[in-house]
């Protein structure tokens, strides 16, 4: 995560020298319009239990659960059914600062309620996902067009939609530009705009997401030299457990043009295909690319040596309670140490409580990390492009299609 909107790097590192430390924690929770409006703060009084968690659906990036009781009756007009599609939820939580003798705010979660109730005795069950899943549905056919800077095209897009909220890089620091078309939403393509919206950051190496306060972010993605945070034995609150995801290995790649213009890239190193040989036999599991005829041999080369190095990983994953730190994004990257181990990890699935009253940090509630290392061990080979090496045909436009007699 990137420092939270608003804080100095020297407020920073106090909060992250914080959490090993007895501290204090707090919540508020706001209900606000869909363009984040305030509306009304909901009473800690009102809130039984509840966490939110990061969640790697590929869809969605944070959910919420929460109880509340309807005290003094604040919640009623918002969370009726013919009213709730019409708010978000925000949760924001606070970490005490002992060196700066002050509360520093994290918002942890912005997202769309869909409220139970108990019919007319007060009581409120809430389950919300984060502001992405505005984008998670079908609409009209779209296009990303050929030649579009693709920052650019996620800014525009969002823009079209409503978003106001946004921390996207401008153009003349993201380059990259969509060497096709890229089709999404109408009745013949089921790829949502958030799907075609991250396929194109991809394309640029980057990450589309939604923080905790609403905001849709473009980022480059996180690297494993960077971890977010470290948990260590002080903070590392139950002995972690290692697996080892086999359905992760991937050690080939293959993709680019349609018949004649494809790239294979074998791995080489000890998850090649010739080192899991069975019976004398290579042995790969091979991720395919899409089939793109924009794409000339030297395109189709970088791009394929890239996706291998990313690829050529076999999943550890690692999972274990630690002290809650608050201000992580999806796909961030934490480390974890304990005596003689210590593995970085993405962090992909993780839940964090809200504490209803202020609590202390090692006797309060327990984050709940479950991460995945992707522990490289192989290294990817020459490219080679099988079939012709020519570039790519210009499409014929309408015009200079001649007519039959």
């Amino acid at each position: 995560m990137a420092i939270p909107a608003g804080w100095s790097a020297a407020e920073w590192s106090a909060y992250k020298a914080q959490i090993p430390l007895a501290s204090r924690w707090a919540t508020r929770i706001y209900v606000t319009d869909l363009n984040q409006k305030h509306l009304v703060d909901v009473p800690m009084a009102s809130f039984i239990s509840g966490q939110w968690n990061l969640v790697s659906d590929g869809d969605i990036d944070r959910t919420f659960q929460g109880e509340f009781f309807d005290v003094g009756g604040h919640l009623a007009p918002h969370f009726d059914p013919a009213v709730a599609p019409a708010r978000l939820i925000q949760v924001v939580q606070g970490t005490y600062v002992d060196s700066l003798a002050r509360w520093l705010w994290v918002p942890t979660f912005t997202g769309r309620p869909h409220a139970t109730t108990d019919n007319g005795g007060g009581s409120y069950s809430i389950e919300a996902q984060g502001k992405e899943s505005l984008h998670n549905r079908g609409v009209p056919a779209r296009v990303f067009h050929k030649g579009d800077r693709i920052v650019d095209a996620i800014r525009n897009y969002l823009t079209a939609t409503g978003e106001q909220f946004m921390s996207i890089p401008s153009s003349s620091s993201i380059t990259n530009r969509l060497n096709s078309d890229v089709k999404f939403g109408g009745a013949s393509d089921q790829m949502t705009p958030l799907a075609a919206m991250r396929k194109i950051a991809a394309l640029a190496g980057c990450q589309l997401y939604w923080t905790g306060a609403g905001v849709a972010t473009v980022r480059k993605w996180p690297v494993k030299t960077d971890p977010v945070f470290t948990w260590d034995r002080e903070t590392v609150l139950s002995e972690p457990s290692f697996g080892t995801d086999l359905s992760t290995l991937k050690n080939r790649w293959t993709g680019g043009g349609k018949g004649s213009l494809r790239a294979d890239i074998t791995a080489t190193g000890t998850y090649s295909p010739a080192a899991l040989a069975v019976g004398g036999v290579s042995w790969s599991d091979i991720d395919f690319g899409d089939d793109d005829d924009s794409l000339t041999s030297a395109a189709l080369k970088a791009f394929g040596e890239k996706r291998v190095n990313e690829l050529v990983t076999l999943a550890t994953t690692v999972q274990c309670d630690v002290v809650p730190f608050h201000a992580v994004d999806p796909m961030d990257y934490a480390e974890v140490r304990i005596p003689g181990r210590t593995e970085t990890c993405t962090i992909r699935d993780a839940s964090i409580p809200i504490a209803g009253a202020e609590t202390g940090a090692l006797q309060g509630p327990k984050m709940s990390l479950g991460s995945t290392h992707n522990t490289r061990r192989g290294s990817y080979g020459s490219v080679h492009l099988s079939g012709s090496t020519r570039k790519p045909k210009k499409k014929r436009s309408h015009h200079s299609t001649r007519r039959h007699r």
